[in-house]
């Protein structure tokens, strides 16, 4: 299992389409427009917490060839930056999804993205406001949490040369599941 992190608009959706990965991707923008989750606190913690216990369930199936657009520390990240959870809740909580993961199974990966995007994509949901900088730290605390075999970290300058890195990390990091 590969888990793709990072803060919003570091193309991370954009590399993996862009080398032909099938991958997972729970949209909580969508989710808010139908659920209005963001407004119902104990339902975003719940969504939050119901994708990554799936998740770290559905790794006890071996093997489990697949990619996921986003995890347990955008869960964290995110549930922070809403004031839904304390930083010492965040961190207890990423303590006890790593330890199911990462001492329990030898074939998690996670391949951090960072890296500010050069264009102008317009407004694209109402996270729009997020700070960079402050997304960056937080996600390099979390990470900071789990063991450094298991994290690949790559800075995306959106060019060419920044695709053919990461399918190559990607690969370093066992990913297989290529639509092409």
């Amino acid at each position: 299992m590969i888990i793709v992190e990072g803060p919003r608009n570091v193309g991370k959706t954009y590399l993996l389409d862009k080398i032909g990965v099938r991958y997972h991707k729970l949209s909580f923008a969508k989710l808010d427009k139908t659920f209005e989750i963001n407004n119902k606190p104990k339902m975003a913690v719940g969504t939050c917490i119901g994708k990554d216990i799936q998740v770290m369930e559905l790794n006890h199936f071996k093997p489990l060839y697949i990619t996921m657009d986003r995890g347990f520390l955008t869960s964290a990240v995110y549930n922070i930056i809403n004031d839904r959870w304390t930083e010492a809740f965040a961190q207890q909580y990423v303590d006890y999804i790593s330890n199911k993961f990462f001492y329990h199974s030898s074939d998690v990966r996670i391949i951090f993205i960072y890296g500010e995007c050069p264009f102008d994509r317009g407004p694209k949901d109402k996270w729009d406001h997020l700070e960079y900088n402050a997304q960056v730290s937080m996600y390099h605390n979390f990470l900071s949490r789990i063991p450094s075999k298991f994290v690949y970290s790559f800075h995306n300058n959106f060019d060419d040369e920044s695709v053919e890195t990461f399918e190559r990390i990607y690969r370093e990091a066992g990913g297989t599941n290529f639509e092409h």
